[in-house]
């Protein structure tokens, strides 16, 4: 890199690049190094009916359930009837209700009927080693599970066996994967329309209705794209203190008014295509804002069950002085007894008004130590 590999920038002003050089042992020095600017990612509003087209139903076990009824958040009236007692938990997801279903033959939600359903978005679990159904029908089997897998090879719809399927963001195949047995965002864009009109039961037959809790259910009559996609379980995920994926927004330039950290990515290839990276992070800042520095690095390492404390951050005041760190707000959900990569954000507002630069730190959560070997004799 030509210069730091860390650079400060006050928002408004000319950002002159730097550039890279790039020399291979058999080559020489190489004419060209490509540059992609990733900008700050910001954490996106709340989900809205309106987000994309063709919602079609929407609950959500934070609004519109009732005694009997759960009114569908959609905005088509589609609300759903409660049979037998699925029973609303209070605080059991991140703060938020959840939808509880025992198994019980005869207890669901039921919905009218869908014939032209095409994306699917669940917060939800199953229990373990229970048969049953991520949506039902009063007539078809198109979701029909297998044992613990999502569908069965030959009785789930072609259109949902050839779809594209995912858990917490991750691409998974539905006939060798199993429904979780922990709260997580599934989403399914299937290759044709699909029928359903429960949640959830298999037509009459006794032992196939839902044990698990569902905390949300978003149907579309529209194939959403794979951006869009991401987008709304990224939003799902923040919601609901689950494991997402933030996406990076490339640029053609770095644009000094977005402030956050950008990472410039230099990339040069030799004559038999063997490729070299380099990276400098470049914050774009408000000189009069109160500044938050994160200590121990935006992305980090968290051992599988064991105890999270947070590394910890510090705010001062655009004179360099430190403030209170009380006034930071933390925000997100972090389950240290499950894998995945947790997001928390960081903010603080001074008594002007004015806001420090939002701050996201990373946190992988998976088990990296290795089993121990013990002599015997």
């Amino acid at each position: 890199l030509n210069g730091d590999s860390y650079m400060r920038v006050p928002i408004g002003t000319a950002y002159t690049e730097p550039g890279a050089t790039a020399t291979d042992p058999e080559d020489g020095d190489l004419d060209t190094v490509g540059i992609t600017y990733q900008g700050p990612w910001t954490a996106p509003s709340a989900l809205a009916a309106d987000t994309y087209g063709g919602l079609q139903l929407w609950l959500k076990a934070d609004a519109g359930v009732e005694e009997g009824s759960w009114s569908d958040q959609s905005g088509n009236s589609r609300d759903a009837t409660a049979h037998g007692s699925p029973t609303l938990v209070a605080n059991g997801l991140n703060g938020l209700p959840v939808m509880h279903y025992s198994g019980t033959d005869g207890e669901y939600h039921d919905f009218p009927e869908m014939r032209d359903i095409r994306t699917i978005f669940w917060v939800v679990k199953r229990s373990s080693g229970k048969y049953c159904f991520l949506l039902g029908d009063n007539n078809n089997y198109h979701f029909h599970t297998e044992n613990n897998r999502f569908w069965h090879g030959g009785h789930a719809h072609a259109n949902i066996r050839n779809g594209v399927l995912a858990v917490n963001g991750n691409t998974v195949n539905g006939l060798n994967s199993n429904i979780p047995t922990e709260m997580s965002v599934i989403s399914l864009r299937t290759t044709g329309n699909v029928e359903a009109s429960n949640f959830s039961r298999d037509r009459n037959t006794n032992g196939r209705y839902w044990n698990g809790d569902l905390g949300e259910l978003l149907i579309y009559n529209t194939a959403l794209t794979d951006e869009e996609i991401a987008d709304v379980e990224v939003r799902l995920g923040l919601k609901w203190g689950l494991p997402c994926n933030k996406p990076i927004t490339t640029h053609d330039a770095l644009d000094t008014s977005i402030l956050g950290d950008w990472n410039v990515v230099y990339k040069a290839t030799d004559s038999v295509g063997v490729t070299a990276t380099a990276e400098r992070q470049v914050r774009v800042f408000d000189p009069t804002a109160p500044v938050i520095t994160l200590v121990g690095g935006a992305a980090i390492h968290h051992e599988l069950n064991t105890d999270f404390e947070d590394p910890g951050f510090t705010v001062v005041d655009a004179a360099g002085t430190a403030l209170d760190i009380a006034g930071v707000k933390v925000e997100g959900h972090l389950d240290s007894a499950r894998t995945g990569t947790y997001v928390l954000s960081y903010n603080h507002t001074d008594t002007e008004g004015r806001a420090a630069e939002t701050l996201f730190r990373s946190v992988e959560v998976s088990d990296s130590l290795p089993p121990q070997i013990t002599l015997t004799g």
